[in-house]
C-alpha cells in the first residue's frame, strides 16, 4: 500500500508584490520527482496536477502556503527520507520560487503524514476541476483586500483552509465594529487626559521622586 507525506511550505514577504507566483512554486516542488539521493533515485510523486496555494494579507505582511500531497510506492517510508523530501523541497522553493533572503531562508517547509480528515480525500487532490485541492481555495493569485481587515464595520474576508478543503476549516469569526469603535474612543480618551493633565503629573511625579527622607528622632528609637 502506497504511503502518503504532506508537506506544507509557508513564505512571508513584506508586501504581496514580492509574494512567489503560482508557476514559481508548482515547477520548484515538481524539481524534487525524480531526483538522486545518495545512490538511490527518490521513487514517488505528487498527487494532483498542482499543489494547493492559498494567500493571506495582514499589516505584518504577505504570506502563500503551499500544500501537497507527496505518494511514494511503499507501505512505509523513514524518517530520514520524509526529513531529506523537506529540506529539497525547501531548497528548490528557495531557490526558484523566493524573491527574498536577505535574512535566511524565505520558505518554512513541514512533512507529516497525510491525514485525510484533516488534508482532505485522495479524490479531492487528483482532481482537476474546480473544486480541486489546486483550485478550490479563494485567494490564489489575488489576495484579501487589506482594508476589509483594518477598517471599522467591514466585511472581513474569509480565510482558506491552507492544508485542506475549506469545508473541513470553519471560517473565523468577523469583526466586531463595536469592539473597535469601543478601543479607538478609549484611544481618544486616553489621548486627551494625558494632554489635559499630563503637566500635573509631571510635577507631582518629581516632587514625589525627589524629596528628601525624613530623619527619624534618635531618641524615639
Amino acid at each position: 500500500m502506497p504511503t502518503a507525506i504532506t508537506i506544507t511550505a509557508v513564505e512571508h514577504s513584506g508586501y504581496s508584490s514580492d509574494a512567489p507566483t503560482r508557476p514559481e512554486i508548482t515547477n520548484a516542488m515538481r524539481n524534487v520527482v525524480g531526483r538522486t539521493v545518495g545512490d538511490l533515485t527518490r521513487t514517488g510523486n505528487w498527487v494532483g496536477p498542482a499543489p494547493r496555494i492559498t494567500r493571506w494579507e495582514t499589516l505584518a505582511g504577505a504570506k502563500t502556503y503551499a500544500t501537497w500531497v507527496f505518494l511514494v510506492p511503499s507501505d512505509s517510508v523513514s524518517a530520514d527520507f520524509q526529513q531529506r523530501l523537506r529540506d529539497d523541497v525547501q531548497a528548490e522553493l528557495d531557490a526558484h520560487a523566493s524573491h527574498h533572503q536577505i535574512l535566511g531562508p524565505a520558505w518554512i517547509v513541514t512533512a507529516a503524514p497525510y491525514n485525510e480528515a484533516v488534508n482532505g480525500a485522495p479524490w479531492w487532490w487528483e482532481a482537476t476541476g474546480p473544486i480541486s485541492a489546486s483550485r478550490e481555495a479563494r485567494w490564489v493569485d489575488a489576495w484579501p483586500p487589506l482594508d476589509a481587515q483594518i477598517i471599522p464595520g467591514s466585511t472581513r474576508p474569509v480565510e482558506d483552509n491552507h492544508v485542506g478543503p475549506n469545508s473541513l476549516h470553519p471560517a473565523p469569526e468577523e469583526s466586531n465594529p463595536l469592539l473597535w469603535v469601543t478601543i479607538l474612543a478609549g484611544i481618544g480618551v486616553a489621548g486627551l487626559a494625558l494632554v489635559e493633565f499630563g503637566p500635573a503629573i509631571s510635577a507631582w511625579a518629581r516632587s514625589k521622586s525627589y524629596a528628601a527622607p525624613k530623619q527619624l528622632n534618635p531618641r524615639r528609637r
